[in-house]
Formats: C-alpha cells, structure tokens, sequence
C-alpha cells in the first residue's frame, strides 16, 4: 500500500469513529478544548495547531492525523442556603427548595485533525479538523422526596436553574500555513463553521419565583425545556517564530468568536408546562447570546543533546550524520477568553404579536427590566439571563523530557481564572478559580504511529455567594429564583489521542 492509500484509509477510519463517539465535554465554564493533550500549546506544530496556533501549521511537514477522545469525570455540588428561598415559603417549601444537589457524570468529548504538505516538501501546508472548543454537560441527581411537597421536588434544590441540560458548539475547521524559512516564521489562516446546542430543562415559575403551591393551595410548580441550535462562522490566525536553531519559540493564535463576536441568534422550541396552566405550551423562539474571541501565547525553551541519524546522499549511499536531538522542552502558556462578551442571553417568541423585531425587544435596564416598557411586543420576551460575565485567563508553566525518540513524558500545572461574578452565579453556568495538574507521556509504537495519554485534575475553589444579591433581585424578565449558596466542583480528564504520520 502507498503511503498516500494509507493516509487515506486511516482518515476514513478514523472519522468512522470520531462519528461513533460523538458525545460533548463538560468543564467549568464553556470553554472545554483539551484536546491534544501536551501538543496544545502555541509552540507546537502538530495538526491540533489548527484551532490553538493556526501559525504553526506551516511548520508541519508530511501527512499527519490527529485522532483524539478526552474522557471526563464530573462531580459537582451546590448547597442552597435557607436565605435564598421565596420570602412567603412555609417549612415545607423551605425543605423541598434548600439544601444539596449534586452530580456525577462521566462524558467524552472527541476530536479529529489532517493535516500534509502533500508530499511535495513545501514550507506550505494545510489542516482540517473537527473539534468541540465549548460544551458542558450535566444530569443532576435526584434527591430525597420531602412530605407535603410535590413529586418534582425531587429533582433537586438547583432544579430552578438545571435539572439536566447540554451546551455544545462543534468546529469544522479548515486552514493553511506558510513557513518563512528566512526568517523562521510561520504565518497561518483558518475558517471555522460552528455548530451549536443548547438544550435545558429546568423547573419554573411564570412570576420567577420558586413557590411550589399557589395561594389557593394548587399546584404552581411547572417545567421549562428549550432546545435551540445554531450554524456560524469563524476565522482563525496565528504565528511561530522561532530562532535559527529552534530552540527558543513565539507562538500567537487567535480565534475569533463564533459570528466573529456578534450576538448568535439560536433557533428552535420552547416547551412550558406551567402547572398554574395545566396544559402544555410549544413556542417558536429565538435565543440571543454572544461568545467569546479566544486568544493563546506561549513561549518554549528546547535543550538538546548529540545525536546522530541515516541520511542518503547523493550518490544512493546512507550515511550516519552527527546532529542535535531533543533532551527536554520549557513551555510557559496561557489563553485569554473575552467572556465580558457575554451580558444576557435573552429569550424571546419568534414572532412578537405586534410585528416588533424579536432582537429588537432584547434590550434591558441595569435592573433587568425593559429598556422599552411602553412597547406591547415585551411579553413576547419570555426570559431574560443576566449574565454580566468578566474576561478569563489561564497560565500554564510545563514541559517535556525525551527519554529517546520514541518516549516522551510530559508534566504541567496551571492555574485558571473565574469568569462568573456572584450576583449572576448559578448550578447551570457556573465557574470557580482553579489550579490545573497534568501529566502525561507520548510513546512512539511504530515508525508511523504515536501513541499519547494526558491525565489532568482540575481543582475548583469553593465559591459561596451566599451574602450576595441574586436574580430574584432583578425586575421582570430577568427575574428568577434566587442561587445562592456553596458551590464545589471537581474534574478528571484523560486525554487519549493517536498521531499518525506518512
């Protein structure tokens, strides 16, 4: 078999599998590209460089195929405190609406990555890949049934804002490289198509509070399941410089947000069943939100040991040639994530009884109220999230040590920021700082084929907004229960991956 029928018989089975394990990550926040394992620095020139340095692509020489699945472990708790209930709730209400919920999940995110220089040896390449860079995924747990209370109680304290819910966006990417030999610099473009989901259910109240009974005594407790999607696009840019000999590196990427920063319009269906109603609602709705740019740097120091490899010469012969291999690499990285971006996320029908434009409506005072009031189409806003999240940022300081070209172990630890304030902080989107802890090794299995396992424990702090204000604070529409508490989380994942090389 040809070294070109190989590659194209290993890209097609591998994305039969990429197919078959189609599945999201869950980490905090939204952002969730771990793929790639320690070849996710900006330094790197792998196929993953595609999404986190598009600048190194140029660098890549051959063919190449990236096949990864992240494996993660989520555990999750949020404590509601007693504070945070209605003001005219009895005790039975109080026990149905506090105390802890939890989740423990176990998902799996997967990723694939071509790239080749097609055999021509060219300082040009160019990648394709397919990625989750954003998701989450969560099914709370149920808790203990409290007497007098309805049977949706036990779906949980945090089941005013979650009961079980998906947040995915899925990359197509397309891009390519060209290495400045003069000068060593490498200067890559890429074009992102981003396809996303948003789907939740959560329990609901037509006056945003958490009452479970009326004040006749009924049933007010209801359901709320929207479930939208979206299609947009996305450009991607980057550099490598790097000195004559290679052994001290610049890389610079820079992702644009999906709709190059605008607000996304989701669309799909809005499921109501409002007990007070007794009867099932389904409206068409848009869901307006932005996402964020994503920028990534680093730096990386190699040092190097003599070596030696076969070459042929011109006359046919081998020959054994003294030269520098790798002993071990440096690597200082970081990303920033424009989550200021991201103010509300607004709900509205598709189609406002008075002929308003749905967008148009998603405009809001400081209180959350409408900034238009005297319009007759606000009812069709039918709920706005105050988000008012702040801009994130991580760093990371690791390395590798080359054992011999076909071992390689890797070592890291991170610390990444919060992006969500107190007041808007909640069990469906919820963030903390937290330190980051990686280790990991590449084993070279054959001439072609490496394999690559990442093991990262991600350590959350423990948040309690407990003495902040919450969205029951704000006005109509943005009104909802209160989400105050203690919140803990903890993440395993480990990134397996397969690099194939032609």
């Amino acid at each position: 078999m040809t070294r070109f029928a190989k590659a194209v018989s290993t890209v097609a089975m591998c994305a039969t599998l990429v197919l078959f394990f189609a599945g999201t990550a869950s980490a905090s926040g939204y952002y969730a590209a771990r793929f790639g394992g320690a070849a996710s620095a900006p330094t790197s020139v792998h196929p993953t460089s595609l999404y986190y340095n598009p600048g190194a692509i140029g660098r890549l020489q051959g063919t190449q195929i990236h096949l990864d699945v992240s494996w993660i472990y989520r555990s999750a708790t949020f404590n509601r405190a007693e504070s945070a209930v209605s003001p005219n709730d009895d005790d039975t209400s109080i026990a149905a609406n506090t105390g802890e919920g939890s989740v423990s999940n176990f998902i799996y995110s997967p990723a694939l990555f071509v790239a080749s220089d097609f055999g021509t040896g060219a300082p040009f390449s160019v990648a394709a890949g397919f990625f989750v860079p954003f998701g989450g995924q969560a099914v709370w747990s149920q808790v203990d049934a409290v007497d007098g209370a309805p049977a949706g109680a036990v779906d949980g304290p945090q089941r005013w804002h979650t009961i079980d819910g998906t947040i995915r966006t899925i990359g197509l990417g397309l891009g390519a490289g060209y290495h400045i030999e003069s000068s060593n610099l490498s200067l890559g473009l890429s074009f992102n198509t981003y396809l996303s989901e948003i789907s939740t259910l959560r329990a609901r109240n037509g006056d945003g509070t958490d009452d479970l009974f009326d004040t006749d005594g009924s049933l007010k407790e209801g359901r709320s399941w929207a479930d939208v999607s979206s299609m947009d696009f996305g450009i991607g840019l980057g550099f490598l410089w790097s000195t004559t000999n290679d052994r001290f590196s610049v890389g610079l990427g820079w992702q644009s947000a999906p709709n190059f920063g605008r607000d996304i319009e989701f669309e799909g269906e809005l499921s109501n069943l409002l007990a007070i109603d007794e009867q099932r609602a389904i409206t068409d709705v848009y869901f307006y939100q932005s996402m964020p740019h994503l920028v990534n740097w680093g730096l990386a120091y190699r040092f190097v040991k003599p070596g030696t490899t076969h070459v042929t010469n011109d006359h046919g012969e081998v020959e054994m040639i003294e030269i520098e291999v790798p002993k071990m690499e440096l690597r200082l990285s970081g990303n920033i994530l424009t989550w200021n971006k991201l103010d509300n996320q607004c709900l509205v029908n598709q189609n406002p009884s008075g002929g308003s434009v749905p967008y148009d409506l998603c405009q809001f005072e400081e209180n959350g109220g409408h900034a238009n009031p005297d319009n007759p189409d606000r009812s069709a806003v039918l709920q706005n999230f105050i988000r008012e999240w702040n801009v994130g940022w991580s760093i990371k300081v690791g390395g590798s040590y080359y054992f011999s070209d076909r071992l390689e172990l890797n070592l890291g630890v991170g610390f990444d920021s919060n992006s969500v304030p107190d007041h808007t902080l909640d069990p469906a989107l919820f963030d903390m700082p937290k330190m980051i802890f990686e280790l990991g090794a590449v084993v070279g299995l054959t001439d072609w084929l490496d394999f690559g396992l990442t093991i990262s424990e991600i350590l959350y702090f423990e948040r309690d907004n407990s003495d902040s204000d919450s969205y029951f604070s704000f006005d109509p529409p943005s009104r909802q229960p209160d989400s105050t508490g203690v919140y803990n989380q903890n993440i395993l994942v480990a990134n397996t991956n397969f690099l194939f090389h032609f």
